[in-house]
């Protein structure tokens, strides 16, 4: 399965099917239409970071799940904490692994905004004992969004690298990924690249997630207010992602429009049938054939519409 899912705020149609789904203060919808052996992150927006006590703010995003809970689910704390303030997200990461560990969830810990943080960065937390997270059960989160449409963007993208350098042994998840320019609204990827442009992308990105076993996926950023990230209509294609079978995909697109045009079809003939709406006397005994012969070509099952 692709290590590509999406980071939602609504339950959709990628968020049923990819192998990573990351709810963004929603409640826990995306995540529990998620595949049962997928991984999940919760975030609840509270915006910038702040050096508040670790467990108020464990209990304040836990509170937003609503009782739900899952083995593979982490929640984040802040994210795009400033990294000169790596003492007081370390400080706060610890005081809230006791509480996420009471109510039975991971702590997706970090999150710091792409291009960050410095190897040093990661030295230093590596020393602390990684906070106190436990590799099997929690994740380092991070973002990468690519600003060239390319993964050769070593700036931004395959950062998570370091973390395996300075030792780190559990999961890592890349809770915002896509592409962005300038981080605003009007900065994301339909502002620059076409949808195959940005499909091929993900598709590129994905294979360089293959690469690293400790890498459990990357969600795709689109949140409300941020249109030109927003996925809309290419949903559907973008979900095929987490198959990657495009060739499936365009099957389906074909399929379901095949069969559309099939039901139009045979509504309009049994209402001439039924009301003998004609215009010659032949129409109907055509359309009865018609209707007794018909095929469904796509899955080679004859169709035989029986008339009490």
């Amino acid at each position: 399965m692709s290590k590509i899912g999406e980071h939602a705020y609504s339950t959709t149609e990628w968020t049923g099917r990819a192998g990573i789904v990351k709810a963004f203060n929603c409640g826990p919808g995306p995540l529990k239409a998620a595949p049962d052996d997928a991984w999940r992150i919760y975030r609840k927006f509270m915006g910038e970071f702040q050096p508040r006590d670790g467990a108020e703010v464990a209990r304040e995003v836990i509170a937003d799940l609503q009782g739900y809970r899952h083995p593979k689910l982490s929640i984040e704390l802040y994210v795009g904490a400033p990294q000169d303030q790596i003492a007081a997200i370390c400080d706060q990461i610890a005081q809230a692994l006791p509480v996420c560990r009471a109510e039975g969830v991971g702590l997706a810990a970090f999150s710091f905004y792409t291009g960050q943080p410095e190897v040093g960065i990661w030295q230093y937390a590596a020393n602390r004992g990684w906070c106190g997270l436990d590799p099997a059960r929690d994740v380092v989160s991070v973002q990468e969004y690519t600003n060239n449409g390319t993964v050769d963007n070593p700036v931004n993208v395959g950062r998570f690298e370091a973390l395996i350098t300075c030792g780190w042994k559990g999961g890592i998840a890349v809770t915002e990924a896509g592409y962005d320019s300038a981080g605003t609204p009007n900065s994301g990827w339909r502002s620059a690249l076409t949808e195959d442009q940005f499909y091929a992308y993900l598709q590129d990105y994905d294979a360089l997630l293959a690469r690293y076993p400790q890498v459990i996926g990357a969600t795709v950023f689109n949140a409300p207010g941020w249109p030109s990230f927003e996925f809309h209509d290419d949903r559907k294609k973008f979900s095929i992602i987490t198959t990657g079978d495009v060739a499936m995909a365009d099957a389906l697109e074909d399929r379901v429009a095949s069969l559309e045009q099939r039901d139009a079809l045979i509504t309009q003939a049994l209402h001439r049938i039924l009301t003998g709406d004609y215009t010659g006397a032949s129409g109907a005994a055509a359309d009865v054939v018609a209707l007794q012969g018909g095929q469904d070509d796509l899955s080679g099952n004859v169709k035989t519409p029986t008339f009490a």
